[in-house]
């Protein structure tokens, strides 16, 4: 190997080297979003069903007279010229914009779009 090539190939790999790094897909990607927070109530859609999952009532309610103050373990209902909270569900479960509510609450989910 001639003394041009053997100076020439440590650059070389060192280039290829930096190459990849630099072009290497970057593992830390922005975090994913979070529906904890405010959310102002623009509408919501109540529906009932038979024990087949067949739709029997469909009730949409639009109005704003409370926002949701949503929490890792509780949906709440917060009255929005005193941010007092007049009501709350408890979150057993998540997943995604899916809340699975507790006993007690008037609907067995929650879906917050």
């Amino acid at each position: 190997m001639s003394p041009f090539y053997a100076r020439l190939l440590p650059l070389l790999l060192l280039s290829l080297t930096l190459l990849t790094a630099v072009c290497q897909k970057d593992e830390e990607t922005a975090p994913k979003p979070t529906i904890e927070g405010r959310w102002e109530y623009r509408s919501s859609d109540g529906y009932t069903y038979d024990k087949a999952g067949n739709v029997l009532a469909h009730k949409p309610h639009t109005f704003n007279s409370y926002y949701l103050l949503i929490a890792p373990d509780a949906l709440r209902y917060m009255q929005p010229t005193t941010n007092n909270q007049f009501d709350i569900d408890v979150i057993r479960g998540r997943k995604g914009d899916t809340l699975e509510l507790g006993p007690g609450s008037d609907a067995p989910q929650a879906i917050i779009t």
